[in-house]
């Protein structure tokens, strides 16, 4: 595989998370956003199947002009030097810190979680996604992060 000289480098030390399928990179141009990759060089069929359904979901609910509040923006595609890349919102915490997924919380520091509040937030993340008919089948807590923000109780966000 031939790199372009305009593709995106990856390094290790931008590496912000890793899921199922895909190892999630701050993008190194825009700290504002990351870019997720598969894990896999080649890739196997059911990771391409699993990137498919997303962007054909985001493809939706952009048509759908929705509110993105509680929702990773998608801003597309990219050429990376580790194969295609999709570029989404990289959202932060109200410090500038890049937001903590659900699951890191819930290992590593439950304590510091209001149950009750965390509750009220997944209910309004279901209403959310009902309300926008966004349909997934990886709703877990390693694929949404917790993010604290300055005048308002922390919310859930999919990413």
């Amino acid at each position: 595989m031939t790199v372009s000289p305009a593709a995106v480098e990856l390094q290790e030390p931008l590496l912000i998370g890793r899921g199922t399928h895909r190892l999630c990179y701050q993008h190194p141009r825009d700290n504002s956003r990351c870019i997720k990759v598969l894990s896999r060089r080649p890739p196997r069929r059911d990771q391409l199947r699993a990137v498919q359904r997303e962007l054909d979901m985001y493809r939706r609910l952009q048509q759908r002009q929705i509110d993105w509040s509680m929702l990773a923006r998608y801003h597309g595609p990219v050429e990376t030097t580790r194969g295609e890349g999709q570029v989404y919102e990289l959202i932060r915490d109200v410090d500038g810190q890049v937001a903590r997924t659900l699951e890191d919380w819930l290992r590593d520091t439950p304590e510091a979680l209001d149950k009750a509040a965390l509750l009220t937030a997944l209910r309004q993340l279901r209403r959310y996604l009902m309300h926008y008919r966004v349909i997934t089948t990886t709703l877990h807590a390693r694929n949404m992060v917790w993010q604290r923000r300055e005048d308002a109780p922390p919310r859930p966000v999919w990413w």
